[in-house]
């Protein structure tokens, strides 16, 4: 069986018409992008809505984010919409033509932060919960509240929790919230808002103090020494940055039975003076001395002491910048630096420090801020 032969001369021309049609093809396939965008109505890139002028005609055109301005800017044929980096739904966008209006059909991939949902308005002492889910990792998040930094706590994934809380007697009105953030690709946006601060329906009490709260004790100099200490080490540990202890807190069950004897928030005179204090915590009575204190959620004990005012105390770190505090208990069953689960019990309720009888005072802070335990969070 005699075999063909093909000549070098055929293999050299299918060479060189291979290398013509992909000489053809390169160039094509940088300008493709641009070509199909040219037939699209509207693309995003960069968190920047891109309106194709071919297909919106008219000569005035106007972008709105619940109600705010959007700036718009016009090149190469497109109308160009910095979007917003808080954007709670695709419905809060709407764009309005000399023809149409209409709200672009947008999902969480073409925003740098995704959807979010931001509070708009807080009550004094009660807890806002925000989680920024963004679609793809950031290079850096930034929360500012009235200008200071908010502590931000990593979720699972690249997602992000952190809480507004505005303490009760803030005396604000409204406060300005600025967040930034820088994508991986280069993208880097800023948004400031103000959020409304309502006061709380708190109730007003006026209290006669004795002896022990007054400092006529007899303990002189050692009250103030021992007060003094107390109140720094508490105040060292409720601004110790927490770390990620699992699942951020979503509620708390009650640390033990019985009512309500004093709520969070209730605003206090004491012996004939202004009303310049308040509540930080809810008591809770009506148990006899020695009823167990569970923990209502799982977290570190940061400290169990025997403190002057407080008598013995709990502290739980819980993550997230949530803490939870327990006074006057008659005994203690943690330490500092164990592991608690919920229902673990922390001590019995007593009457230790300055108390007037058997009950347990309960308080949890948000970034140090003392928020109502019974509705957090919010």
């Amino acid at each position: 069986m005699k075999l063909k032969t093909v000549p070098m001369k055929k293999k050299s021309q299918n060479r060189s018409y291979f290398l013509f049609i992909l000489l053809l093809l390169i160039p094509a396939s940088f300008s493709a992008q641009n070509s199909v965008r040219a037939g699209i109505p509207i693309y995003v890139q960069d968190n920047t809505l891109c309106l194709n002028r071919t297909f919106f005609r008219g000569e005035r055109i106007e972008a709105l984010a619940g109600g705010r301005k959007l700036p718009v800017t016009e090149d190469r044929g497109f109308f160009h919409i910095r979007l917003p980096l808080l954007v709670s739904s695709a419905k809060e966008l709407r764009i309005i033509t000399d023809d149409v209006s209409f709200n672009p059909l947008l999902t969480e991939e073409d925003l740098a932060l995704g959807f979010v949902q931001f509070p708009r308005e807080c009550i004094e002492g009660v807890a806002r919960r925000v989680e920024i889910d963004p679609p793809r990792p950031l290079e850096k998040l930034e929360v500012r509240m009235d200008g200071e930094k908010i502590p931000l706590y990593r979720g699972r994934g690249d997602r992000v929790i952190f809480y507004l809380a505005y303490p009760v007697l803030s005396g604000e009105n409204e406060s300005l919230i600025t967040v930034k953030a820088v994508t991986r690709s280069g993208f880097a946006g800023r948004y400031t808002f103000a959020v409304k601060v309502k006061k709380g329906k708190y109730l007003k009490e006026r209290l006669t103090l004795g002896a022990v709260y007054t400092g006529e004790d007899g303990l002189g100099r050692i009250r103030s020494l021992l007060l003094d200490y107390e109140n720094k080490k508490v105040a060292r540990l409720l601004k110790s940055k927490s770390g990620w202890l699992g699942d951020p807190p979503r509620g708390f069950d009650l640390p033990v039975g019985g009512r309500v004897t004093s709520p969070f928030g209730v605003i206090r005179s004491y012996n004939g003076r202004g009303y310049r204090t308040y509540h930080t915590g809810a008591d809770i009575g009506g148990n006899p001395a020695g009823t167990p204190v569970t923990a209502p959620l799982g977290g570190e004990v940061l400290c169990a002491e025997d403190f002057y005012a407080r008598g013995l105390t709990v502290i739980l770190d819980h993550g997230c910048g949530v803490k939870s505090l327990y006074y006057h208990l008659d005994r203690l069953e943690v330490k500092t630096g164990e592991a608690v689960s919920p229902g673990d019990v922390l001590g019995d309720v007593g009457t230790t420090g300055f108390s007037t009888g058997p009950h347990l005072h309960w308080e949890v802070r948000v970034n140090s801020i003392p928020v109502n335990p019974m509705l957090f969070p919010h």
